[in-house]
C-alpha cells in the first residue's frame, strides 16, 4: 500500500469516526430503562466480581431476579467492567455502545477494501452502516449492546482471517497457528456474547470463497481450493455445532432453550409456516432500509404468523429475495462483490428469520444491524459504478451532491431517533402511538410515571394496561402497589387479589398483600395470605 493509499484510508477511517460521533453524541445524556433495569441497573451479579462464575452458569438477568432464556456471559462481563468503572452512570454505557459501533464500521470498511480493493464502495457501505437510523435500536438503547459487541468479535475474526489468508505463504507454521487460534478465540467470544453468532462459519466460508475467486482462481484449481477450504472451515463449523448442542442440552436449564420461547404452536412446529412468515416481513425490512421513518421498537401488532403463500406481502418478499438472488448469481463471474454483499446479508439475517429456530419477535429493527452492511455495500457498488460510467462532469457532481444530501438526511434522522430513547416516558409514549393496544407498554409507562411521582397518570396507564389485556397480572399488581402507596388500601387489596387469581404461583402479590395486612394491623389475614401461597406452592 503506497503512502497516498495509506493517507486516503486514514482519512476515510477518520470520517467514519467523526460521523459516528456526530450521529450519536446527543444520545449520551439519555437515561437507562426497560431491559436496562434488569440487565444492568438492578443486576446484583455484575456489581461483585465474586459472582463471576454465575456469568457462565446463569442467564443474563438472573442477578435482578428476573430469569430469562439468554445465556450471554461476555455481555455480563462487559457490563460488569463498565459498572466497576462508572457505576450506573448512563453516559458511560452509551459511550461504549457508540465506540463499538464506530469500530464495527471501520472494520467493515477495512474488510471490504482488503477483499475487493474497492475503496469508494467500501467507504460508502461503512458510512451507511454508521449513520443509518435503523441502528439506533442497537446503539442508542444500552441493552442493545449484544448486537454491536457480537458483531465486533465476528468482524475482528473475519479481518484477522483475511490477513492470515493473504500472508499464509510467507508465515511460519507457528505464526500461522497462533493467528488462527486468535481467530478461533474471537469467534468463541462472539458466541458467548450473543447466540446468533452461531452463523459465523458461513461468513468465514463466504470470505474464503471470495479470496479464492478474486486472488487465487487462476493459480489454484477449484477442487484443490475446496479441499483446503474444508480444512479451514471445519473447526468453526464444529464449534457452532457443539455450541448448538450444549445450548439445547447442558445449557437448557438456564431458563429455556432458544427454541422454547413463547411462540405459536403451529409456527414452532412447521418450517414452511416459518418460511412464509419470514417472507412476509422482508418488504418491511427493505422499506425501513430505504425509507427509515416511523422507527419504533414494538411491532407486534403489525405482523403475525402467516400460513399461505397468497398473502401479498409474502409474494413481494419472495420476489425481492428472488431478484437479489438472481443478481448475486449473474454477477458472480465478473462482479463477485455484489454476490458477497447479498450473501453477507442473507447469512447475517438467517438466525433472525425464525426458519431453523423459531423466534418470538418476528420483526425487530435491530435484526438488521449486521445484515445492513451487505445491503449498504451493494448500494455503494451500484452508486460508484454509475458514477464511473458518467461522462458528464455535471452529472457526476449531481450524483455526488445527492449522496452528500443522503448522508446529511440519514445523520439527521439518526440524531432525531436518538430522542425516541431519551427517557422511559418519552419511549413508552412514542411507542404507544404505533401500538396503542400494547398492555406491556402501558404497564411500563405507569411504572415510569409512578417513579416520577405522577400518580394520576400512573393510575390511568395501569388501567389502560388492564383494558388492553385483562389477563395481565403485573398490571393489577402494579396498580395495587400504587393504591397501597397512596393509602387506598381496600382498592389495593382488590388489585392484589386479581393478580393472584391470574397468576397464583407468583410470590410478589402475596408478599405485597401480606405487608399490607400487617400495616393494617390484621395479622390473621396476613398469616392467611402466606398459608394460601404455601398451599399453592406445594
Amino acid at each position: 500500500m503506497t503512502a497516498l493509499r495509506k493517507h486516503s484510508t486514514l482519512l476515510i477511517v477518520g470520517a467514519i469516526a467523526i460521523l459516528g460521533i456526530i450521529a450519536y453524541i446527543n444520545a449520551l445524556p439519555n437515561k437507562m430503562f426497560y431491559d436496562d433495569d434488569q440487565g444492568i441497573v438492578n443486576n446484583a451479579y455484575i456489581k461483585d466480581w465474586q459472582n463471576f462464575p454465575k456469568f457462565f452458569s446463569q442467564d443474563l438477568t438472573a442477578g435482578s431476579g428476573f430469569p430469562s432464556n439468554y445465556w450471554r456471559p461476555m455481555l455480563l462481563i462487559t457490563y460488569s467492567i463498565e459498572w466497576h468503572i462508572w457505576g450506573n452512570w448512563a453516559p458511560g454505557f452509551h459511550a461504549v455502545n457508540i465506540l463499538f459501533h464506530i469500530a464495527n464500521a471501520i472494520l467493515i470498511f477495512l474488510i471490504l477494501y482488503y477483499l475487493f480493493s474497492a475503496r469508494a464502495p467500501a467507504a460508502i457501505a461503512a458510512l451507511i452502516f454508521t449513520i443509518h437510523p435503523l441502528q439506533t435500536e442497537s446503539i442508542t438503547y444500552v441493552s442493545g449492546l449484544g448486537d454491536p459487541l457480537s458483531l465486533f468479535f465476528m468482524l475482528l475474526a473475519t479481518y484477522w482471517f483475511i490477513r492470515v489468508r493473504y500472508n499464509e505463504p510467507t508465515m511460519s507454521r507457528r505464526s500461522f497457528w497462533l493467528n488462527y487460534s486468535a481467530i478461533f478465540v474471537s469467534f468463541i467470544l462472539a458466541l458467548i456474547t450473543k447466540e446468533r453468532s452461531i452463523i459465523f462459519p458461513g461468513i468465514i466460508l463466504l470470505t474464503d470463497v471470495i479470496i479464492w475467486k478474486v486472488r487465487e482462481s487462476l493459480s489454484v484449481p477449484f477442487w484443490t481450493f475446496v479441499k483446503r477450504s474444508a480444512v479451514r472451515f471445519a473447526p468453526f463449523a464444529l464449534l457452532s455445532v457443539g455450541y448448538f448442542a450444549l445450548r439445547n442440552t447442558v445449557l437448557l436449564n438456564i431458563q429455556n432453550s432458544p427454541s422454547s420461547y413463547e411462540v405459536p404452536a403451529s409456527y414452532a412446529a412447521h418450517i414452511i409456516e416459518r418460511i412464509i412468515t419470514f417472507l412476509q416481513v422482508v418488504p418491511t425490512y427493505f422499506s425501513l432500509i430505504f425509507v427509515p421513518i416511523g422507527l419504533h421498537m414494538e411491532r407486534s401488532e403489525e405482523v403475525g404468523v402467516v400460513n399461505t403463500f397468497l398473502n401479498p406481502s409474502v409474494l413481494i418478499g419472495a420476489g425481492i429475495i428472488l431478484a437479489l438472488g438472481l443478481i448475486a448469481f449473474y454477477t458472480w463471474k465478473k462482479h463477485p462483490a455484489y454476490t458477497f454483499g447479498f450473501l453477507w446479508s442473507a447469512i447475517m439475517m438467517f438466525p433472525a428469520s425464525g426458519i431453523v429456530v423459531p423466534v418470538a419477535g418476528i420483526l425487530y429493527e435491530h435484526y438488521l444491524y449486521a445484515p445492513l452492511a451487505g445491503i449498504a455495500f451493494i448500494i455503494g457498488l451500484a452508486g460508484y459504478d454509475i458514477y464511473e460510467k458518467m461522462k458528464s462532469r455535471s452529472a457526476r457532481i449531481s450524483l455526488a451532491s445527492a449522496g452528500a444530501i443522503a448522508v446529511v438526511l440519514l445523520t439527521g434522522q439518526t440524531i432525531h431517533q436518538n430522542n425516541y430513547w431519551k427517557d422511559p416516558i418519552t419511549f413508552y409514549t412514542e411507542t404507544l402511538k404505533y401500538v396503542p393496544h400494547d398492555s406491556r407498554m402501558f404497564n411500563n409507562l405507569g411504572l415510569s410515571y409512578e417513579n416520577d411521582g405522577d400518580f394520576k397518570d400512573a393510575e390511568e396507564a395501569y388501567h389502560s394496561a388492564i383494558l388492553a389485556n385483562p389477563a395481565a397480572p403485573m398490571a393489577y399488581h402494579n396498580l395495587g402497589n400504587l393504591y397501597y402507596r397512596t393509602g387506598k388500601l381496600d382498592e389495593a387489596i382488590k388489585e392484589y387479589r386479581a393478580a393472584i387469581a391470574l397468576s397464583p404461583g407468583s410470590f410478589l402479590p402475596y408478599q405485597a398483600l401480606y405487608r399490607l395486612y400487617l400495616d393494617k394491623n390484621e395479622p390473621e389475614n396476613a398469616a392467611q395470605v402466606m398459608r394460601e401461597f404455601q398451599s399453592y406452592s406445594r
